[in-house]
């Protein structure tokens, strides 16, 4: 009987020991989301040209915005992943003026989005 007892007590401390394990944080599943930004140089009319950056920040809520300083503008979005695998996928950026799907891969702290290299800050 005591030997049948152990085996039950292993069994239990087995099931709960693999019960108790927590998942990741949910922000693990969006790679997209931090402060992303890089170095950008416009032709403004020969010889001039204009530097500045290029920022994007995406908040776990679904909400953003994208400052660019070289054009003078910050907007507010909200996106929804549409497709992800392996930190690659496709999102949907929606302004007040129109939607837009737009690939983008991360690779550590390099992001490629929107035919640009943007780093994480």
């Amino acid at each position: 009987m005591k030997k049948i007892y152990g085996i039950l007590m292993l069994a239990m401390l087995a099931v709960c020991s693999v019960a108790f394990v927590s998942c990741g944080d949910d922000d693990d599943d969006n790679p997209l989301i931090g402060t992303w930004e890089r170095e950008e140089s416009v032709n403004v009319g020969n010889p001039y040209e204009d530097h500045g950056t290029d920022r994007w920040i995406f908040n776990s809520s679904g909400s953003g915005s994208h400052y660019r300083k070289v054009m003078g503008w910050n907007d507010s979005f909200s996106y929804t992943i549409i497709a992800v695998h392996n930190n690659s996928g496709v999102v949907r950026i929606s302004y007040n003026y129109g939607s837009y799907d737009m690939t983008f891969s991360v690779m550590g702290k390099t992001l490629a989005f929107d035919g640009n290299t943007y780093t994480k800050k």
